[in-house]
């Protein structure tokens, strides 16, 4: 008797996802090995591999600014970026603005040449991807998840530049998940606790440790606030209080340059409603902005808060509520923190893939946000293509209005699941 074999044909969009990703790793090689200004002007090789070889070789001094240094162009780190890269082009300017701890667990990349170190970086990137898309889509066909997020183009540029957002954001995310999945909330919070090494990040987990404590849950609040001291306790004891004062300059450096609209920072790449329109402000008007931006921010996380409890007060499920509230609070990234930029919407793909693999149980939510997310997640991807053709200080916009109207769009979902439905009456 004759055993029939039949081969299932892989979805299409597995196949173009497949695609993408020997695109992206074919990118990687070529710039990373090819073109060395390229490689040298990413942000692996600017940052943490300048930091790691300052390290290896103790000039641990000249990892943060001086006091007395006003723009970071001036700084000793500048300079000894420009003659550790000597491909760097002279017009270029670097900065650290990482917790020392940071450089320091990727230090061991140090001893590698340039190009390798990065080419590393990336492949710890991927690697990091994968996991994710391993414990977030558990039985539900993980390998496609983690082609098709290489069509999500923030992800491939977070990889291709050397962004820390994938090892920092995206796998403490996806951790936190599967640990909340498994009712293991104080390690959860301790996982999540490895974002505060970059601040906006922290959105997320400490969004969710309110809800849990609204829910009477503080296990994840505890391992968060645990996690967070063991970190500035790390720092203090192996750097000193010297050099963890010298990254306190840098964030001040860092905030003066960054959000500043008149030192020239790559407005392109802004994708936060808080500076972009300190952009559009009259300079004249910039502390003032800053302020009210501050406060909205904030006016923003309570809404957020208060829609997510909403959605969430009469559901007995921890983990459906985890879910909305991991897709709420990355659309309120964009909305609330100042230094997100354009890759930093890589940190999203864990929503994406909450929602579309189906961790949500709550069958109206899940039909509601879908369309949604996948809106979000074209915008996301073509609006770099958006930039070949304009420059324009208002293009930012597009990148973040978007996720106004979806943030807007959940209230309204929020409020009208929680009005009571008029019930007919015997006589109609």
């Amino acid at each position: 008797m004759a055993i029939q074999m039949k081969l299932r044909r892989p979805p299409l969009v597995s196949i173009i996802g497949c695609a993408a990703f020997a695109t992206a790793a074919m990118l990687f090689f070529l710039t990373d090995f090819m073109l060395p200004s390229v490689s040298d002007k990413s942000d692996f090789t600017c940052t943490f591999y300048v930091a790691a070889r300052l390290i290896i070789e103790r000039r641990l001094k000249e990892l943060y600014p001086l006091p007395s240094d006003t723009r970071l162009t001036e700084t000793a780190y500048n300079k000894a970026a420009h003659k550790i890269l000597p491909d760097l082009p002279a017009n270029v300017g670097t900065a650290q603005f990482y917790p020392p701890l940071v450089p320091l667990l990727f230090s061991p990349l140090g001893f590698l040449p340039p190009p390798v170190a990065l080419f590393v970086f990336q492949i710890l990137g991927i690697a990091a991807v994968a996991l994710s898309s391993r414990l977030l889509c558990s039985g539900k066909s993980a390998e496609k998840y983690f082609f098709c997020s290489f069509l999500f183009t923030p992800l491939t540029v977070a990889l291709w530049i050397g962004q820390s957002d994938l090892i920092i954001g995206v796998l403490p995310y996806s951790l936190m998940y599967w640990l909340l999945s498994r009712n293991r909330p104080m390690s959860a919070g301790l996982v999540a606790s490895v974002t505060l090494l970059k601040t906006n990040l922290m959105l997320v987990p400490g969004f969710i440790s309110v809800i849990l404590i609204l829910r009477h849950q503080w296990r994840m609040f505890a391992g968060l606030c645990a996690g967070g001291a063991v970190i500035i306790l790390l720092n203090l004891l192996i750097f000193g209080p010297s050099v963890c004062s010298g990254w306190i300059v840098d964030v001040k450096l860092l905030e003066s340059d960054f959000l500043n609209p008149t030192t020239g920072a790559a407005r392109h790449l802004a994708a936060s409603l808080p500076r972009v329109l300190l952009f559009l402000a009259p300079r004249e008007q910039a502390g003032t902005v800053r302020i009210m931006l501050w406060i909205s921010s904030a006016i923003f996380g309570l809404i957020g808060l208060a829609a997510c409890r909403k959605l969430t007060q009469n559901s007995k499920d921890d983990l459906n509520t985890v879910s909305i509230a991991v897709v709420l609070s990355s659309c309120l990234l964009p909305l609330c923190a100042p230094y997100f930029l354009y890759y930093s919407f890589s940190v999203l793909i864990v929503a994406g893939m909450l929602v579309f693999s189906g961790s949500a149980s709550d069958p109206s939510w899940s039909s509601f946000i879908k369309p949604r997310v996948l809106a979000l997640w074209i915008i996301m991807s073509i609006y770099p293509f958006l930039l070949i053709f304009s420059t324009n200080q208002v293009m930012p916009l597009i990148a973040v209005i978007p996720f106004i109207i979806v943030f807007v769009d959940i209230v309204r979902f929020s409020w009208n699941r929680s009005v009571p439905q008029p019930t007919a009456s015997p006589g109609q």
